[in-house]
Parts: structure tokens; sequence; C-alpha cells
């Protein structure tokens, strides 16, 4: 290639490649700056952050609350088969009791964790809504 003509083309192309990428980097930028401050919206509001599933929660109160019964008296009866003199049926007892209070602690994590938020008059100025008094602003009836 000749070297004079090199140069003006690369300062025709230099532009041609840079204008774009600059744009495409400042609209991320500025979509992850509305992502943020949409997430921390809702976080002030007490509501569930866009874009999140609840599954994680729901899977680990279900693995709580079948998971653990199912596998303590899996293990139990396994233990009652593999041993050579029977087993009475007090060992049965354990996995009751664990089964039991599995199941009471799925339930209250699964209270806790899909608890729907309630506003209150001390979360008014999250919503947007200012608690004030409405007889502050009542021109009308002062002047009589």
């Amino acid at each position: 290639m000749n070297p004079d003509i090199v140069i003006p083309l690369a300062g025709i192309a230099l532009p041609a490649f840079l204008v774009p990428t600059i744009l495409t980097f400042r609209q991320a930028a500025k979509k992850r700056e509305h992502l943020h401050l949409e997430r921390m919206r809702a976080l002030e509001m007490g509501q569930p952050v866009p874009g999140e599933s609840s599954w994680p929660q729901a899977f680990v109160c279900a693995m709580v609350g079948a998971g653990v019964p199912l596998g303590s008296f899996l293990f139990t009866w396994l233990a009652s088969v593999t041993t050579m003199p029977r087993l009475s049926g007090e060992v049965w007892f354990a996995p009751t009791v664990v089964s039991l209070g599995a199941l009471a602690f799925a339930s209250q994590l699964a209270g806790t964790l899909f608890r729907p938020s309630r506003a209150t008059a001390s979360t008014a100025h999250l919503n947007g809504k200012p608690a004030m008094d409405p007889d502050a602003y009542d021109v009308v009836g002062s002047r009589g």
C-alpha cells in the first residue's frame, strides 16, 4: 500500500470505529445505573427486587421440610435392615423427632422468607408519600 494513502484512511476509519464504541459503552453504563436505582428503590420500599426469583428460597424450604424427614427415615430404615439382630421399634423415635423439628423449622423459615411487606406509617416516607397532618394546610378553615 502507498504510505501516502494509509494515514488519511486511518484518520477516517478511527472515528468510524471509536464513536460507536464509546456510545455503546455510555449506553451500557446508563442502563446499569438505571437498574441500580430501580433495585435500590425497590429495597427502600420493601418490594421484591426486580429480576430476582424466589425459587432458591422455596427450594431451601422444600429441602429442609421434605429432604430432612426423608433422609432421616431412609437412614434409620437402612440401619434397621443391615443389622443382624433386629432393632426394636423404639429406634423410629429419633427420626420422628428430627422430622417434626425439620417441619417446624421449614414452616417458620418459609413464613419469614415469604412474608408480605406491610406498609406502615413509619415507612410512608419510603414510598414517596410523606405522612403529614391534613389540617396543617387547611387555609380556608383558618380564615373563618
